[in-house]
């Protein structure tokens, strides 16, 4: 709609009508930390920065000895939920940060993962065949890889050098909670999914090596040797779950 303004002495002045609520300017005031819930947090393997990612739609860079900030990232956002991160993982060496984010449209655009330079704060690359929104992201060992789980279930692997899909499971999950790699033999795979299953898989096959259902199951972990999986429920329990089942 037309805005029309006037004044006594003036002519009749008028304005263009405002673009839509997705294409409009948004003014971002920095006050220097954060301003919301932060979701992750990161230290980098030479101990000098703290990356964190916040659902005020930033990352942000710290200096630990100084204590100071380095560089703010705001993320690609829209309305409301638009922009907030929902998965985040730091590789190995410290040098690559891949965030998921809900995206722009709600996905009808695509649902891009970030691959971001921790040293400059620079986009490095994006993943934009993300089987579905991202919910939980892990790097391989030797960070070639980097593993999606989705809140449609699907789970998926994506070699960073070839840029391509190496593994993909659809359904592995109604939705799933967070993944890792086994530290020992990266084609071992676990998941966590809303539906309280654990799973292990092989990524040779379509079919888990070991299932576990458990109460309100909440994180999982594999032990340094990789041997068994540690899992974390919401009522205070920790059980572990081996290879064999």
């Amino acid at each position: 709609q037309t805005v029309l303004f006037r004044s006594p002495s003036e002519p009749l002045t008028e304005f263009p009508p405002l673009p839509p609520v997705n294409k409009r300017p948004a003014l971002l005031l920095d006050p220097g930390g954060h301003t919301a819930f932060v979701r992750y947090v990161f230290f980098t393997p030479d101990n000098t920065q703290v990356i964190s990612v916040s659902d005020d739609k930033t990352i942000r860079s710290w200096d630990i000895v100084l204590g100071e900030l380095i560089y703010t990232v705001p993320f690609p956002s829209g309305p409301d939920i638009e922009g907030r991160p929902q998965g985040a993982a730091l590789s190995p060496d410290g040098k690559t940060l891949a965030v998921s984010v809900v995206p722009i449209g709600l996905g009808k655009q695509g649902i891009p993962i970030y691959l971001i330079d921790v040293e400059t704060g620079e986009l490095r690359d994006v993943i934009s065949d993300s089987p579905g929104m991202a919910t939980s992201l892990d790097f391989s060992r030797d960070g070639q890889w980097l593993m999606t789980g989705t809140e449609t279930g699907a789970l998926g692997v994506f070699d960073l050098g070839k840029k391509k899909w190496i593994f993909m499971l659809p359904h592995a999950h109604e939705s799933i909670e967070m993944v890792c790699f086994n530290p020992r033999r990266p084609t071992l795979i676990a998941s966590l999914g809303r539906d309280s299953m654990v799973r292990i898989w092989d990524m040779a096959k379509t079919e888990p090596l070991t299932t576990a259902s458990f109460e309100k199951p909440n994180c999982i972990d594999w032990m340094p040797d990789g041997s068994s999986l540690g899992v974390g429920c919401t009522n205070g329990e920790i059980s572990q779950v081996s290879l064999e089942g």
